[in-house]
């Protein structure tokens, strides 16, 4: 199998190097023989392709686990909060197989400004209800902005609305 002898300055030493180096050579060939995976130092097509199946799937679990966490943590942190002012201009449900509320703030324009619009998603059932009957109101939206979501199942916008007040 290996042929490596290990020597010493003394005569003594090299008879029991190469005596320590028989016995881990004797022990590893009968290691490999008795549990069965090598056939003469070759490993047989079989056990390869056990091992190409069992690091294929645990390399898939592992991928879809760090993309799980991922969408995970890039939905329930928020990079910043905030809160706008304005009439709810828009409010529908949207998408095609996942469906998601999204909604337009027409904010009030500071004097001498041109008005904006601000896009926000909402995932919460209350206040899908709370926004529907305060259209037309100046409302009060706070607002958390959640960066990298992957897909738009959760919402077209990065804005997602976490809070209504009706001002008037």
């Amino acid at each position: 199998m290996y042929t490596v002898f290990m020597i010493g300055w003394q005569k003594n030493q090299i008879t029991v190097n190469r005596e320590k180096f028989e016995n881990i050579q004797s022990m590893m060939s009968r290691s490999v023989a008795a549990s069965g995976r090598r056939m003469g130092g070759r490993m047989t097509f079989e056990v390869i392709m056990n091992k190409v199946v069992k690091v294929s799937l645990l390399l898939i679990v592992v991928v879809v686990l760090l993309f799980a966490g991922y969408v995970y943590v890039a939905l329930n942190w928020s990079y910043s909060k905030g809160e706008r002012i304005g009439y709810i201009q828009k409010f529908s449900e949207k998408g095609w197989l996942f469906k998601t509320w999204e909604g337009e703030l027409q904010m009030l324009p500071v004097p001498g400004a041109l008005p904006e619009k601000f896009i926000f998603s909402v995932r919460n059932k209350g206040i899908i209800s709370r926004l529907n009957s305060s259209m037309g109101k100046k409302v009060s939206l706070f607002y958390e902005q959640h960066k990298g979501i992957p897909t738009n199942f959760f919402g077209e916008s990065e804005y997602f609305a976490v809070d209504v007040r009706v001002l008037e």
